[in-house]
């Protein structure tokens, strides 16, 4: 029998030269995301571009419905962002300016989706 499995999934940007503040910043994150989202598996690391830029990478199984949880994550982690999604697609994407704000100072660009597989 073949099912939909469903997954938030977050890329996040942020300006460090240090590990373990962008480990800081990830655990802050989910600890805040915790009542709408288990993160099954995160992955930190230098960004290749930019070496100043560490990327957070989440897989984030939600615990409540899915576009309640979406909007959720979104609005904890910044406000204004970009919707690049479609009738059928979850996508939004995040940069940092003058005019916009977000969780953590260091954060300076995010996307944010929803990812459906076939089980």
């Amino acid at each position: 029998m073949i099912s939909l499995d469903a997954q938030i999934m977050l890329r996040l940007f942020v300006e460090t030269n240090n590990l373990s503040t962008a480990e800081l910043l990830a655990n802050t994150l989910i600890q805040a995301i915790q009542s709408y989202g288990k993160v099954e598996n995160y992955q930190i690391e230098q960004y290749w571009k930019i070496y100043e830029y560490y990327e957070v990478s989440l897989a984030i199984k939600p615990l409540i419905n899915i576009s309640t949880a979406f909007e959720q994550i979104a609005s904890y982690i910044a406000e204004d962002w970009q919707d690049y999604g479609s009738d059928d697609r979850s996508c939004l994407i995040w940069n940092q300016s003058e005019q916009t704000s977000s969780f953590c100072s260091e954060l300076r660009w995010a996307n944010l989706e929803i990812m459906l597989k076939i089980v």
